[in-house]
C-alpha cells in the first residue's frame, strides 16, 4: 500500500515521525507536518499534540503559539497526558493563551496523575513556588519524589535541594547528596554545581575538594556560570586540583563572558595586578567596567582608582569620582565611608565636595543591611573626631560629636564613653591633643570607665608612668621596645619626611596611603601620633578597619609608655592588644562543648535565613504559622545531628516558638525567644528585621566578661557566610534591651519607648514581583530599589 493511502491515523503518525526523525528516509519536518495534520484532522489525539508541537517549535511550518495552544488543547480534553502537560506550559508562559497559573496547575496536575515524569516535576514545582496553588513544600516534595523515582533528572535535583534546605521534608545532607548526584550522573548541571558544594563542605558526603573540583567542571562545561566561577578559583588556589593559572583565567573567562560580576571583578583583578605578561592594565579597566556597570561596589572602587592614576585609561578624575560615588551608591558603608574621606581630603576649600563627603560619612555611619561592625564603629570615630575639632574646614560642633560618641559608648565601646563623659563635662579640647588638665576629673572618668583597675588620686600621684599601674616588669619589658622605636621614627616624622612618602605611595599605586599621607602633611592631624602612623602604616601596608585597629592599639601603647593621660585610648589597648596576656581570668582557656542551643541559633537558623532572603521575607516572615515552621524545620535538622554526634548535647523540646514584633511600623524587628540558655555561647534570643532591605540576623548571646568572670549577655551580628560579629554587652536591665538594640542597629537609629505588637502580625511586603524567564526565579523588590531590575538567581536584565 502506498503511503499516500494511509487512512489509519495511527499509521498517519507513524509516518510523519519517520520524516520527524528521518528513520529510513531523508528527515523532512514539512512531511511529518503533513502527516500529523491527516492524523489531526480525523480527531486523533497523538496527532494533535505533535502537530501542535511543531507549531509550538516552528519546525515544518512557521511558529505558531496560538495554533499550537489550540491543537493542545484538543488532545489534553481527549486525555493525552502529553499534550495536558504542554497545554499546561501554554498557560504558565503565556504562549498562546493568557498567562494563567491556575489553569497551569490543572492541566499539569492532569497529566501528572496519569504519571508522566515531567509534569509531576513542574507540578511539584507548582506546589514549592506557589504558583496557581497555595505554597506547599510537603506537596511539592511528594511530586518530585514521583518524578525523580521515573529518574528524571530535574526532579531528582529539586527533591536534593528540598532535603538540603530542609524544604518540605526534614532537613538531611546524606540524602541531598543522594538525589543531588542522581541528577548530576545525568547531567543535570545545577545538580552538579550543588553536588560540588557538598563535596566542599563535607554535607552529607566526605569532604572531597577533587571531587568538588570535578562536579564543578561538569557543570562549568554546560555553561554554569557560577561553577564555571568556583572552578576557576579552585585553579588558581590548587585546590582540589593542581594550580593552573591558565586554567583559572579560562574558567573565569567563560564565567564574566555569561555577565557574572564576581568572575568579572575576579579577571579585573587578575590583569591588574599580574605579574610581567599576564598584567594588562587596559583589560583589566574592561572588567572592572563590566562588573562596575552591574553595580559591583568593589569593581567601582577599583575602576575609579583607574581612572584617577590614568592606569590603564587616560587621566579622567570625573569618571573617576563618578565611579567612586557608584560604589558608595551601592549602599556598602566601606565604600562609602572611603569616598566620603576623599571628597575631604581633596576638597580644597570646595564646599560642595565637603559637604557631599560629610553625608556620605554620615550615611556610613548610620548602617544598613550591608552593615560591617568595624567600618560603622570608624564610621562613627572619624565624625565623632570631625565635629569636635573641626577638621576639613567643617564647624565645630561638639554636640555633634557627643551624638556620635555616644553611638559608640552603646556599642560597648568604652574608650568613646570617656570623650563623652568628657565633652559633657564641658572640658573641650583647645590644642588637637586633647590636653584636660582636670587631673581628679580624669581620674574620676577613668575609674567609672575601669572600675577592676586601681586609678584612686593616690596611686596616680605616686606612678607618673601610668603602665605601672597595670602592667607586670615582664610585660613592660615586652611592650617597651615597641614604645623606644615608635620614639625613634618620631624624631624622624617631619613633614619632608612625610611628603617622601607620598612619592612612595604614588609609586605603589596606593590612593588610601596616599590620602592619608597628605592629610598628615597638611597639618589636620599633623601632631606627633599621626606621623608616627604614617610611617608604620608605610612598614606592614594593613588596610581598611585592620589599619585603624592597628593605629588605636598602637596610640594607647605610646600614651600608657609616656605617661599621657590625655590620649584616654586605655581600654582598647587592653581589650584590644594585652587583655588575653594580663587581665584574662585563668578559665578563660575554656573549651566550651558543643551545644544544642548553639547548633540551632548560631549555624541552622542563620543558614536557612540567608538561604532565600526573597522567599524568607515574601513567602515565610509574612505568615506567623510559616515562620514556626521555619524554626520547627531548624530545629528538627538540629536533632538529626544531635543524635548523630554524641559530642553535642541533648536536643531540647520545642513544639512552638515565643515570637513577639517588637517597635514602630517601618522599623520592627520579630524577636524569638529561646527555651534554653545557659551555658556560653547559647543564645537567649534571636532578632530578624521585618524589612527585607534591612535584613540581618542578630543574636543576644550569653557570654562570660573577661575581666571579672562574671556572666554577660553580648549582642552578635552573622552573615550569610556564618561569620560572626559582636558588638558589645548588653545591659539586659530591662526585657526589650536586646530588641530596642537590634532595631537600632537594623534600621540605624534609636528607638524611643517603643511599643510591642504580640498578636495579629502583619508585616510589609514587596511592592514589585518579577520573573526571570531564563531561570524561572521569582524576584521581589521594594520602594527603594531603583531600576535596572536584575534577577537575584542568574543575574539576568528584568522588566517591569
Amino acid at each position: 500500500m502506498s503511503n499516500e493511502k494511509i487512512t489509519d491515523p495511527q499509521e498517519q503518525v507513524a509516518e510523519g515521525d519517520r520524516f520527524y526523525n528521518g528513520d529510513g528516509v531523508e528527515k523532512d519536518f514539512e512531511q511529518a507536518v503533513a502527516w500529523y495534520k491527516k492524523a489531526a484532522e480525523q480527531g486523533y489525539a497523538q496527532g494533535q499534540y505533535y502537530l501542535g508541537y511543531c507549531y509550538h517549535e516552528g519546525e515544518g511550518v512557521e511558529q505558531d503559539y496560538a495554533q499550537a495552544a489550540a491543537l493542545y488543547s484538543k488532545a489534553a480534553q481527549q486525555g493525552n497526558a502529553a499534550a495536558q502537560q504542554k497545554f499546561g506550559f501554554c498557560h504558565y508562559a503565556g504562549e498562546g493563551v493568557d498567562q494563567d497559573f491556575e489553569k497551569a496547575f490543572y492541566w499539569y496536575t492532569q497529566s501528572a496523575q496519569q504519571g508522566r515524569a515531567y509534569a509531576q516535576y513542574l507540578l511539584g514545582a507548582c506546589y514549592y513556588n506557589g504558583e496557581g496553588v497555595e505554597k506547599d513544600f510537603s506537596q511539592a516534595v511528594h511530586w518530585f519524589t514521583k518524578a525523580a523515582d521515573q529518574n528524571d533528572d530535574t526532579a531528582q535535583c529539586m527533591l536534593g535541594l528540598c532535603f538540603y534546605f530542609g524544604s518540605g521534608a526534614d532537613m538531611d545532607y546524606k540524602k541531598a547528596a543522594y538525589w543531588l548526584e542522581k541528577s548530576a550522573q545525568q547531567g543535570n548541571s545545577d545538580a552538579q554545581f550543588y553536588l560540588g558544594d557538598c563535596y566542599l563542605q563535607g554535607e552529607g558526603v566526605e569532604e572531597d575538594h577533587a571531587k568538588a573540583a570535578y562536579w564543578y567542571e561538569k557543570s562549568a562545561q554546560q555553561d554554569h556560570k557560577v561553577a564555571q566561577f568556583k572552578l576557576a578559583y579552585r585553579y588558581l588556589e590548587g585546590d582540589g586540583v593542581g594550580c593552573d593559572t591558565e586554567k583559572a583565567v579560562y574558567w573565569y573567562t567563560k564565567s564574566a563572558e555569561q555577565g557574572y560580576d564576581r568572575a568579572q571583578y575576579s579577571l579585573g583583578v587578575y590583569y591588574n595586578d599580574g605579574e610581567s605578561a599576564e598584567q594588562d592594565k587596559e583589560k583589566a579597566v574592561y572588567w572592572f567596567t563590566k562588573a562596575a556597570q552591574q553595580g559591583y561596589a568593589d569593581s567601582c572602587v577599583e575602576l575609579a582608582i583607574m581612572y584617577l592614576k590614568g592606569k590603564g585609561v587616560e587621566n579622567d578624575i570625573e569618571k573617576g569620582i563618578y565611579w567612586f560615588r557608584e560604589a558608595a551608591k551601592s549602599g556598602e558603608p566601606g565604600p562609602m565611608l572611603n569616598f566620603g574621606q576623599w571628597l575631604l581630603s581633596e576638597a580644597n576649600g570646595a564646599q560642595d565636595d565637603i559637604i557631599e563627603g560629610l553625608q556620605w560619612i554620615e550615611k556610613a555611619a548610620d548602617g544598613n543591611e550591608h552593615n560591617e561592625d568595624e567600618i560603622l564603629w570608624q564610621a562613627r570615630w572619624v565624625l565623632a573626631e570631625i565635629y569636635e575639632y573641626g577638621f576639613f574646614r567643617i564647624t565645630k560642633d561638639l554636640e555633634k560629636a557627643k551624638r556620635f560618641y555616644e553611638l559608640l559608648v552603646e556599642n560597648g565601646d568604652n574608650t568613646a564613653d570617656v570623650y563623652f563623659k568628657l565633652l559633657s563635662n564641658g572640658k573641650e579640647d583647645a590644642n588637637s591633643s586633647r590636653g584636660w588638665s582636670d587631673k581628679n576629673l580624669i581620674v574620676k572618668v577613668l575609674s567609672e570607665s575601669f572600675p577592676d583597675f586601681d586609678v584612686s588620686g593616690a596611686l596616680y600621684e605616686k606612678a607618673p608612668d601610668y603602665s605601672d599601674a597595670v602592667f607586670t616588669d615582664a610585660q613592660r619589658e615586652e611592650c617597651l621596645p615597641i614604645a623606644e622605636k615608635m620614639l625613634e621614627l618620631a624624631d624622624i616624622a617631619k613633614r619632608e619626611s612625610i611628603l617622601a612618602f607620598a612619592g612612595i605611595a604614588e609609586k605603589e599605586e596606593d590612593v588610601y596611603l596616599k590620602t592619608a599621607l597628605k592629610i598628615a602633611a597638611d597639618g589636620i592631624r599633623a601632631d606627633l601620633f599621626t606621623q608616627l602612623m604614617v610611617i608604620l602604616f608605610i612598614k606592614d601596608r594593613p588596610s581598611g578597619a585592620a589599619l585603624l585597629k592597628r593605629l588605636i592599639v598602637l596610640h594607647g601603647i605610646f600614651a600608657i609608655i609616656k605617661g599621657d593621660f590625655t590620649v584616654l585610648k586605655l581600654k582598647v589597648l587592653i581589650g584590644s592588644l594585652y587583655v588575653p596576656k594580663i587581665l584574662a581570668p585563668k578559665n578563660a582557656e575554656r573549651r566550651y562543648k558543643m551545644t544544642f542551643n548553639y547548633l540551632l541559633t548560631h549555624r541552622e537558623i542563620p543558614r536557612q535565613y540567608f538561604a532565600d532572603l526573597n522567599t524568607f521575607y515574601d513567602k515565610v516572615l509574612p505568615d506567623p504559622e510559616m515562620m514556626q515552621r521555619f524554626l520547627t524545620f531548624a530545629h528538627g535538622r538540629c536533632v538529626y545531628f544531635a543524635n548523630e554526634n554524641p559530642d553535642i548535647e541533648p536536643p531540647f523540646e520545642a513544639e512552638t516558638f515565643d515570637m513577639v514584633l517588637f517597635g514602630e511600623k517601618e522599623r520592627r524587628v520579630l524577636v524569638i525567644t529561646l527555651p534554653k540558655c545557659d551555658t556560653p555561647p547559647e543564645s537567649y534570643q534571636i532578632a530578624i528585621p521585618i524589612l527585607r532591605q534591612n535584613a540581618g540576623y542578630y543574636t543576644c548571646e550569653l557570654s562570660v566578661d573577661p575581666l571579672t568572670d562574671i556572666p554577660c549577655f553580648i549582642f552578635g551580628e552573622w552573615n550569610a557566610e556564618q561569620k560572626h560579629s559582636n558588638y558589645g554587652k548588653i545591659e539586659m536591665k530591662s526585657e526589650n534591651s536586646f530588641a530596642k538594640m537590634a532595631v537600632e542597629i537594623a534600621y540605624g537609629k534609636i528607638l524611643k519607648e517603643p511599643p510591642f505588637e504580640r498578636n495579629n502580625m502583619k508585616f510589609d511586603t514587596p511592592t514589585l514581583e518579577l520573573y526571570c524567564e531564563k531561570c524561572g526565579t521569582n524576584n521581589f523588590f521594594y520602594e527603594d530599589n531603583d531600576p535596572p531590575f536584575h534577577c537575584d538567581n542568574c543575574g539576568t536584565a528584568l522588566q517591569e
